[in-house]
């Protein structure tokens, strides 16, 4: 049993350090996956090319328009009724008011906020 792990032990520590005899039905398979990974990196390469209408300006409008629209504005609605609610019950300082009233503003200020000072269309 000792003989067959020590057997098996430099087998795998050859075929480790690419030494391993090619014998048996494995002499095939490390060319083939070489071969197979060859031909498959350029088309790896390829999927990243932009293509079709929709370029990553188009991707970051429609994030912005989701977090700005409807979802934002229930998600703010959400925010004032949490942060009121602690307030109210003592747990959080009125201080947490005004700031989500400045995070409120930034958030929805920002797309105003960009076009005023980088300027654009």
């Amino acid at each position: 049993m000792k003989q067959r792990l020590t057997r098996l032990r430099d087998r795998a520590a050859n075929f480790a350090a690419g030494t391993a005899t090619k014998t048996g039905r494995g002499s095939w398979l490390q060319p083939a996956v070489l071969v197979t990974a060859g031909l498959l990196l350029p088309a790896v390469a390829h999927a990243q090319v932009v293509s079709g209408g929709t370029s990553p300006t188009t991707i970051i409008d429609n994030i912005a328009t989701f977090i700005l629209g409807p979802f934002g504005e229930g998600v703010a609605v959400l925010a004032v009724a949490a942060v009121g609610f602690m307030c109210w019950t003592g747990r959080m300082g009125f201080h947490a008011i005004g700031w989500l009233a400045a995070g409120l503003v930034l958030v929805f200020g920002s797309s105003y906020l960009v076009t005023t000072f980088v300027g654009g269309g």
